[in-house]
């Protein structure tokens, strides 16, 4: 009886977590889709615009997906960029069609990234500044396992 109820307890916490990412409007729900921009590389880089929140609600995988729905109306999309080395993040507000797509891309200027994000028909719908800086250092260790 005890392992069933902590069973449960571990459940409910582990699905407790995952309500706290932002959650897309449902495909049967008018909803507008935007992305960031990634780098055309050919090998081995990263970079480009990536939406890390929307309407103050952290994404799920911010790092793996680019492609987010919203529903229509006034939206916050928190996004980051990394290019050559250096990072930055802004703020994009701009009010969501049902139906239209976006895409936010970068460029350098001087010493900020400038994000613009456009309409299918290419018409600027809101635009953020970030002042670029180191990229945050990572804790990631290779881990080595011998083969006997």
């Amino acid at each position: 009886m005890n392992s069933r109820i902590l069973s449960l307890l571990a459940i409910a916490t582990a699905l407790s977590g995952c309500a706290t990412y932002y959650k897309e409007p449902s495909s049967s729900s008018p909803r507008a889709q935007i992305a960031g921009k990634q780098k055309d590389c050919i090998i081995g880089c990263k970079g480009g615009v990536f939406i890390q929140a929307v309407n103050g609600v952290q994404v799920s995988n911010m790092w793996k997906s680019n492609n987010y729905y919203l529903n229509p109306g006034p939206n916050s999309v928190l996004v980051a960029i990394s290019d050559a080395g250096l990072f930055g993040v802004c703020e994009l507000s701009f009010s969501a069609v049902s139906g239209e797509s976006y895409l936010a891309t970068h460029v350098i200027e001087g010493t900020a990234f400038v994000v613009t994000t456009r309409d299918k028909a290419a018409s600027e719908v809101a635009n953020c500044v970030a002042p670029m800086g180191r990229a945050p250092s990572t804790s990631y260790m290779p881990i080595f396992i011998p083969v006997q």
